[in-house]
């Protein structure tokens, strides 16, 4: 995918401690330049831009590692985004 997305960044919104894990609401941001693969079909990069919320979900061990790394992203309207209008 960041091959797609060459200038791929993400920023923080906001975090929620609880337990031992955290949720983060981010938003992640770039513009499709490159190709992505989608089930098999190659979409070839459009110039547009895209900025998109997501919600990232990280469960930590008892030395701090990342156990699970949970990520829940409109995939769909990401690629709606960036595709050429109908």
């Amino acid at each position: 995918m960041f091959a797609a997305f060459p200038d791929y960044t993400h920023e923080i919104h906001h975090v929620i401690h609880a337990g031992e894990g955290i949720t983060a609401v981010v938003v992640c941001r770039g513009t499709f330049t490159g190709q992505l693969d989608v089930g098999g079909h190659v979409l070839t990069g459009t110039g547009k831009a895209f900025a998109r919320p997501y919600v990232k979900v990280l469960q930590f061990d008892e030395h701090g590692l990342v156990l699970h790394d949970h990520q829940h992203l409109d995939r769909l309207g990401l690629i709606d985004d960036v595709l050429p209008s109908a």
